[in-house]
């Protein structure tokens, strides 16, 4: 009898052990470990919410973008503008504009109807540094606006186009512009736009960037810490402390 009830036990010890690894393959199989390990991610509606500049940092393809735009689309008492650079799709609530076919008076309409734009620049580069000026000098029309700036690729900005963007940076609250600089390259990001924005939003980054990042004064090592390279989760920087880690509701 005894032997028989040690024989049982044995069996279900077998069956659970057999169980625990066939559910943990099963797990990882379909991909719910990240659904596992995501719990301790809080999910937010923006990181747009706050009148301030903003820097958006990640590599390519783990999310940077459109949790950007997904932000700026949840903030309904501001306008916004995308200047999208790379021609990425953008979600609901973006009005295409072209300014080779749309009037700045049309724009401002949107504007002041507080739409969210879609901004397609020239795929001619010379042409596409000229619309940053083009934009950015248009906004500063003496009146005080409340519209979100964001610039995809903000590294790919050369002298008088940069030159439009640190006025942006270091003028634009004044007359309700806030910045949003979006960029898979760290170290090619003009030094001001870091300095002047009071809020940094940093996805997964390579190793060479988390190196820049913490010789320009960034607490890299808890920035990575937090983001332990998933996608789509994210550190915030304020210049004084980390919080994290972040997900967009996309």
């Amino acid at each position: 009898m005894m032997i028989f009830s040690g024989m049982v036990t044995f069996l279900k010890l077998t069956g659970w052990a057999v169980g625990g690894l066939l559910s943990t393959a099963f797990i990882y199989e379909t991909g719910l470990y990240k659904i596992v390990r995501w719990k301790k991610v809080k999910t937010i509606d923006t990181f747009l919410g706050s009148p301030e500049h903003a820097t958006v940092l990640g590599i390519t393809q783990n999310g940077k973008t459109f949790p950007s735009l997904k932000s700026m689309v949840r903030v309904k008492d501001r306008a916004g503008i995308f200047f999208n650079v790379q021609d990425v799709s953008v979600p609901k609530g973006f009005v295409d504009v072209n300014v080779r076919e749309n009037e700045w008076e049309q724009i401002e309409r949107l504007l002041e109807k507080k739409r969210k734009i879609n901004w397609i620049p020239s795929t001619d580069p010379d042409e596409m540094q000229k619309e940053v000026i083009y934009l950015i000098n248009k906004l500063y029309n003496g009146k005080v606006r409340n519209v979100i700036v964001a610039i995809d690729e903000v590294h790919l900005l050369e002298k008088q186009s940069l030159k439009a963007c640190i006025k942006l940076a270091t003028t634009g609250i004044r007359w309700g512009l806030y910045g949003v600089f979006i960029s898979q390259r760290p170290a090619k990001v003009d030094n001001t736009l870091y300095s002047q924005s009071t809020k940094h939003i940093l996805f997964n980054l390579s190793n060479v960037d988390y190196k820049y990042l913490e010789n320009q004064a960034f607490p890299s090592n808890e920035i990575k810490d937090i983001v332990k390279g998933e996608k789509f989760v994210f550190a915030v920087y304020d210049q004084k402390e980390v919080t994290g880690a972040y997900t967009i509701e996309l």
